[in-house]
């Protein structure tokens, strides 16, 4: 009877490893929000890097961010493992300024990491410089800071 006992824990065992529960995870995840301002600064906040010129009128705009809170970007992080995944980064332009959101959710358990690290992000654009700002899920924004765009004359002279 034990024998049997064994046999019957096994398989609920299996159950719970991080294979099945991840994909479990996946299928209930709720609907990814925006996150809020003050999350992003929790976690140690957002930065620009350099826009680098890829085309004619389009340049690559790196956003330095970790929402797992273990990088500081413009602030100490206050929270960490903090279990968040990027699931879009959403770039809206209006009047020259570049607004960005990040559409996040919420797992236990992840392969991939790096999922919560923000990415470079490409615009069409004309040569100047724009404002940046974070805006969350209720239209809210909050200046992370200044991009130039600056042509490239060896983009320019390539012709792309």
């Amino acid at each position: 009877m034990k024998y049997l006992r064994f046999l019957w824990i096994v398989p609920a065992l299996g159950a719970l490893s991080p294979v099945a529960r991840a994909a479990d995870v996946s299928s209930t995840t709720l609907p990814a929000p925006i996150a809020d301002w003050s999350f992003i600064q929790s976690v140690g906040g957002m930065k620009l890097g350099p826009a680098v010129q890829q085309a004619q009128s389009t340049w690559e705009l790196p956003l330095l961010c970790d929402l797992s809170g273990k990088q500081a970007f413009t602030q100490s992080p206050t929270v960490s493992n903090t279990g968040t995944l990027i699931q879009k980064t959403i770039v809206q332009q209006e009047a020259g300024n570049i607004y960005i959101s990040l559409v996040v959710t919420q797992t236990a358990w992840t392969l991939t990491p790096e999922r919560s690290q923000c990415r470079s992000v490409k615009l069409d654009s004309t040569a100047r410089v724009h404002p940046v700002f974070y805006k969350d899920g209720a239209g809210k924004t909050f200046p992370i800071g200044y991009t130039e765009f600056n042509n490239d004359s060896e983009v320019l002279k390539n012709g792309q």
